[in-house]
């Protein structure tokens, strides 16, 4: 982790009091803020995004249902039941401390969004917090008729380091993402090699849009006062 990086960091954790969280924890708390910021039209606890301790290979899920982060069904329902048209992305994040791309940990994190969309009889024993999501992503589906289209799938495996077109990884990103593209329950599937460039962008984005909300809270609205100048009538 370079020292930029670690600034951003460090301003994070005196921003959410997490100072008792681990280095590596608070770092997924960090990046699941600037990741799922460009989804959200509302502001959004961090912690809702991340997965539980002890959860394999994904350490962020956020569930977008036209542009607002859902966490219970009920949620669900009442976006539904107040819009025709449902705009559906599913979003999941690996974050890594370390300077390096790893083919095996991109793999173990693309199994790990497979099996959240595999059947029960097929999925491996999760936790509660991650069998609530799947149940809000089986209602979603249940939902299709209302969709605009096919949900999006977006996946971030980020890293410190520098991503290198040449180190063979996208041809192995290619062929693990393969099963999720041709399974037609996606209109997109996306994935995105977040290195320490973009850490630092999306970061700065972040920033600039929490001045710009900031800015625009501290209008006031004027009344405007007529004034009626009366005359004597002669």
């Amino acid at each position: 982790m370079n020292k930029i990086i670690e600034s951003f960091l460090n301003t994070h954790i005196k921003e959410y009091s997490i100072e008792e969280f681990e280095k590596e924890i608070a770092f997924e708390h960090f990046i699941n803020r600037c990741i799922i910021n460009k989804y959200s039209v509302d502001r959004f606890d961090p912690m809702d995004i991340m997965t539980d301790e002890g959860e394999k290979g994904i350490d962020g899920i956020a569930i977008v249902v036209n542009d607002r982060i859902i966490t219970t069904m009920d949620e669900v329902d009442s976006i539904a039941k107040d819009n025709p048209d449902l705009d559906v992305k599913f979003v999941f994040i690996q974050s890594k401390t370390s300077d390096k791309f790893s083919g095996d940990e991109i793999g173990t994190f693309i199994y790990g969004v497979k099996a959240f969309f595999e059947e029960e009889s097929m999925r491996p024993k999760t936790n509660e917090k991650m069998e609530k999501l799947i149940a809000i992503k089986d209602l979603i589906y249940q939902k299709s008729i209302d969709m605009v289209k096919n949900p999006e799938l977006d996946l971030y495996y980020v890293c410190c380091g520098k991503w290198d077109d040449n180190n063979g990884l996208q041809n192995r990103i290619d062929i693990e993402i393969k099963p999720l593209i041709e399974s037609q329950n996606f209109s997109n599937v996306e994935f995105y090699k977040y290195d320490s460039d973009k850490i630092s962008i999306a970061y700065k984005e972040l920033k600039k849009k929490i001045s710009r909300t900031f800015i625009m809270e501290r209008r006031i609205s004027f009344v405007t006062v007529q004034t009626i100048v009366k005359t004597d009538e002669i």
